[in-house]
């Protein structure tokens, strides 16, 4: 018991003194740039991004809330408005760009998968495990280094396709 009291507080200590931010299951204001900027390498590359920051409520709505306040208005010639929306809601959400939060359940991610599907729309996220069962396209991480990974039949399956800049860049799975 005291030794992982003492672990806790310097683990603490080692936050406070670094600046460190801590974010366990939580998309950080630089992953979210990080995804913003691929945008630009879709091919062809996205002009105006309706992004729709999906959730399954909880824990994931948190999050997207923390994704949507976060998002830029724009970058480089990309145009962004974003909203919070629930799974349900994809069908009718107008969006072209779905940036799913972190946090969902398998069950969400099966319906995000089957609503995605053919819509020719990106799908991006910071939950490598979204990309790797096929519900998304593409995982950013920018802790300890910038990382994208991008689910190749995924892209195919939603019929996506990226600039060869972009997959020059990133790890294929």
């Amino acid at each position: 018991m005291r030794s992982s009291l003492s672990l806790c507080l310097s683990i603490l200590t080692f936050v406070a003194l670094t600046g460190t931010t801590v974010a366990l299951g939580q998309s950080t204001a630089r992953d979210v740039s990080v995804a913003v900027n691929t945008f630009g390498f879709v091919s062809p590359a996205i002009a105006t991004a309706r992004v729709a920051v999906v959730h399954d409520g909880g824990a994931s709505q948190v999050d997207a809330q923390r994704i949507v306040a976060g998002m830029p208005s724009s970058v480089r010639r990309t145009q962004i408005t974003a909203t919070a929306i629930p799974v349900s809601a994809i069908g009718s959400s107008g969006a072209n760009v779905f940036f799913l939060a972190s946090g969902m359940s398998n069950g969400s991610l099966s319906s995000v998968r089957s609503q995605l599907a053919g819509r020719q729309d990106l799908c991006v996220t910071t939950e490598r495990r979204y990309v790797e069962n096929g519900a998304c396209i593409l995982a950013v991480s920018s802790s300890p280094q910038v990382r994208i990974v991008v689910n190749n039949s995924a892209a195919r399956q939603f019929g996506v396709r990226f600039a060869t800049a972009l997959m020059m860049m990133v790890e294929e799975i």
